[in-house]
């Protein structure tokens, strides 16, 4: 019971984290979106450290919380794509994890590289929405 309430504890402060530094907009892009303080980041330790699953539940909440906290899509298939896919993608960093016994090693630079690019792949699959007049 005491590692399961350490994982939920552990994740569910890489989420709140996550959503803190995502809030701090380093620049704003003409197109919409954004580059923030490495928000990413700490959304990839739950699935580094604990596996896919944990880390594929963990991007899963991150991107609702997201979504509930700035209501943003066109339309449904958007919506899963940006916000169930591109942040679900940043569990995949669990596929590099390997069994540790403390939380004493850095995270993989690989595992940041393919979550992160399969979390931008994920958003950019849709062709963009012309905006509305």
């Amino acid at each position: 019971m005491k590692k399961s309430t350490e994982k939920l504890a552990f994740s569910g402060v890489c989420i709140a984290l996550s959503m803190v530094l995502g809030m701090v907009k380093l620049f704003s892009l003409p197109m919409g979106g954004s580059v923030t303080a490495c928000s990413m980041l700490f959304a990839t330790l739950p699935g580094f450290f604990f596996g896919t699953g944990y880390g594929l539940l963990s991007g899963f909440a991150y991107g609702l919380i997201s979504f509930f906290l700035k209501p943003e899509f066109y339309s449904p298939a958007q919506f899963v794509v940006d916000y169930i896919f591109a942040f679900s993608a940043l569990g995949i960093s669990g596929f590099f994890s390997k069994k540790r016994t403390a939380y004493t090693s850095a995270i993989s630079p690989p595992a940041s590289a393919v979550s992160s690019l399969l979390s931008y792949r994920a958003s950019c699959f849709l062709p963009p929405i012309p905006p509305r007049e």
